[in-house]
């Protein structure tokens, strides 16, 4: 309240007015009061040359000079300098000076003035007492013709008038002082609900409009209290509603995979969310800041801009950005008057889309080739059977063996194409049976051993004294693991070594299948669990591989909510480790592995 400035302007302009006030009445009444106090003197003198007339005349009748003794019995116990004048101007007598040194008064002022209306009055500095005097001079009769003079020091009158000055400047002061006092608290009151007001309004200036005031008040302060409540109200109101829509905009944007950019008509950045930081590579605070020109990795975005601004059409380009492909489409931006005010620029990565797309045509591809091989060979191996009706049976045993093959390859990779479409239909996720993995390693490891000792490869089974359950189908877990070891098998060589482990951390199922085979490249470790990629193609068509078993593992670990991780190096094995999330089974209790 004290650092109000209104305040103690009002407070000054009161105290300003009351202290003129104070000094133009001080100032009137000290006038009026030496004027008043002169005229009392200047009659008092008049009335006592009345007393002293009637001891005046004899003496004057006789136009002689008035001995002290005379003089001295008519101005006895009288404090005033008398003066006894003759009509020609002539001192009779004086009781301060003696008379026969006295020069003419008859043009004395006051006495000119007693000579026509009968009494006159005057101020001036006597050269005999050194001192301002007042003179009154009263002419006695017309037979007469005299005149008795009174004289007084004005010094007395100026005392007189000092102290009074002096009582009216000590009252001008405790006025004033009182009156400052009073219009300070009178302004005080009449500035405090502003001051509220004004501290209201500077909150609301700052989003606190839920801030009221409360002013029991019909006058005009009262009215503005009403109407900035009624304005912080509505603001607030406003606010909310442009707040609660601003979010859901921004939470829709956000929400979107698609990139939005917000631009005006100087490509000045007003919006992005976080799908098109991602996308385009930039920081969030500096992209608000700064006009689209200034992205250089964009300018193909930034001309597309620029032409849908200038020309008011759609352009729809490709970019991309650190290996990624990006489809963008800039729009022109209208606003309520249908005028345009900018651009909104929509972006949608590709790179997926386009990868799905290659592989999608690399599998046809593949999956093509695969089934021309052996379907080829069973052609070629009929015809030549049917053109030839003299063959031998040797041969025509041999050809037919080779037939059974090409058709047992070709039963193989429908059979694979089928899981593969199975899986990625997720029908596995329809199943969810409790699956002792003990068990279904066990089987794997039983189904496995001929084909591992017809390669002469050591297949070891390493299980954990209990039960470990896992939500999930048990037929395509065994399918899982045994294309781990199928692959482990045949790419060990002659004399080596796979091992099956199952272990669990926490509640994590731990699958391994380790080996110390050829090992498989670090570029092409992630590109193993592609469908027909193989590191080794000549040794996988060897061994009559489809290309297909490590993505149906990939598939049946993402479909039981695992991952897989792969670790190998060159000429010394590799390791396959699927991790599957582990459930307490109530059957865990009953089942004992043996």
């Amino acid at each position: 309240m004290l650092n109000s400035r209104i305040l103690w302007q009002l407070w000054a302009l009161l105290g300003g007015i009351a202290i003129v006030s104070m000094i133009v009445t001080g100032w009137t009444i000290q006038d009026q009061f030496e004027k008043d106090a002169r005229d009392a003197l200047k009659e008092a003198l008049k009335n006592q040359a009345i007393t002293l007339q009637q001891f005046a005349i004899p003496h004057i009748r006789k136009n002689n000079l008035v001995t002290d003794k005379d003089l001295r019995k008519f101005t006895l116990g009288i404090d005033y300098k008398v003066t006894l004048i003759n009509a020609e101007g002539k001192v009779l007598a004086d009781n301060r000076e003696s008379a026969y040194l006295m020069n003419d008064h008859s043009k004395r002022p006051e006495i000119l003035e007693a000579q026509a209306n009968g009494f006159g009055t005057s101020e001036r500095f006597n050269q005999t007492t050194k001192q301002n005097m007042l003179y009154a001079a009263l002419m006695i009769d017309q037979d007469t013709k005299g005149f008795i003079r009174l004289a007084l020091p004005i010094k007395k009158i100026n005392n007189q008038l000092k102290h009074l000055r002096s009582q009216i400047l000590m009252n001008t002061i405790i006025i004033t002082v009182i009156f400052l006092i009073i219009g300070f608290f009178i302004a005080r009151k009449i500035i405090k609900p502003l001051v509220e007001i004004t501290n209201n309004a500077e909150q609301i200036a700052l989003g606190r409009y839920e801030l009221r005031l409360s002013f029991g008040r019909n006058d005009e302060i009262g009215k503005l209290s009403e109407a900035m409540n009624k304005l912080a109200s509505e603001t607030e109101t406003r606010i909310q509603d442009l707040t609660s829509s601003r979010n859901q905009l921004a939470t829709v944007l956000a929400g979107l995979t698609e990139g939005v950019i917000a631009v005006d008509m100087n490509c000045s950045i007003m919006h992005i969310n976080d799908s098109a930081q991602n996308m385009l590579k930039i920081d969030a605070q500096y992209s608000r800041a700064n006009r689209l020109h200034d992205l250089r990795q964009i300018k193909d975005l930034v001309h597309s801009s620029e032409n849908c601004l200038q020309e008011g059409i759609k352009v729809r380009i490709s970019l991309k950005v650190d290996q990624r492909n990006i489809d963008a489409l800039v729009a022109p931006l209208h606003g309520l008057d249908n005028q345009p005010i900018g651009a909104i620029i929509v972006l949608q990565d590709i790179t997926e889309v386009l990868h799905l797309e290659k592989v999608r045509s690399d599998f046809v591809a593949n999956a093509s080739h695969e089934l021309k091989t052996p379907i080829s060979a069973i052609r070629g191996l009929v015809e030549t059977v049917i053109d030839d009706s003299r063959i031998a049976k040797d041969t025509m045993d041999t050809f037919l063996n080779r037939i059974k093959n090409q058709t047992i390859r070709l039963d193989t990779i429908v059979q694979d194409l089928i899981r593969l479409s199975r899986f990625d239909a997720q029908e596995t996720n329809n199943k969810n049976d409790d699956v002792n993995l003990c068990e279904v390693l066990r089987q794997a490891h039983k189904a496995k051993l001929e084909d591992a000792e017809d390669c002469n490869v050591n297949l070891t089974l390493d299980l954990p004294p209990e039960p470990i359950f896992v939500k999930g189908e048990r037929e395509a877990l065994e399918q899982m693991v045994s294309n781990l070891l199928e692959n482990g098998i045949k790419y060990s060589g002659d004399n080596g070594r796979v091992q099956l482990q199952l272990n669990k951390l926490g509640q994590i199922a731990k699958i391994k299948v380790s080996d110390d085979g050829i090992g498989i490249p670090l570029g092409e470790q992630e590109r193993v669990f592609e469908r027909f990629y193989r590191v080794d193609r000549g040794r996988s068509r060897q061994q009559g591989g489809t290309g297909l078993g490590l993505s149906i593992v990939k598939h049946i670990v993402n479909a039981h909510h695992g991952e897989v991780r792969i670790d190998s190096e060159l000429d010394k094995g590799t390791i396959f480790e699927v991790r599957i999330p582990a459930h307490n089974s109530n059957m865990s209790t009953d089942i004992k592995t043996t």
